[in-house]
């Protein structure tokens, strides 16, 4: 039986109210594969990572790690700080921010 893959994502979407950052993402990592993201500036690059690590939810899609879904995956706090990644949140982080204003 081969290894399942380690990343399949199908039709991934994402949407913050009226700004659709992802539409369609579709891929597909295989076993041994080493994977890159390029792209301009709002490409959807870092939205896409964040869905991956189980920070932000999709809109839409599915994604499956090793054959696992992503509702199923529970990735710990610790390996995302190991990737760089931290889910403060915006007081944490001490940032002056106001979301979902228009």
């Amino acid at each position: 039986m081969d290894a399942p893959n380690p990343i399949e994502v199908r039709a991934l979407t994402k949407r913050y109210r009226s700004l659709e950052a992802l539409r369609g993402v579709d891929p597909t990592v295989h076993p041994g594969d080493v994977v890159g993201f390029l792209g301009r500036n709002g490409a959807g690059k870092s939205t896409t990572i964040r869905i991956l690590m189980g920070i932000t939810q999709p809109t839409g899609g599915s994604v499956s790690m090793f054959g696992e879904t992503l509702a199923e995956v529970v990735i710990p706090p610790a390996t995302n700080q190991c990737f760089g990644i931290h889910s403060a949140t915006v007081e944490e982080a001490g940032c002056n921010l106001r979301c979902g204003t228009a």
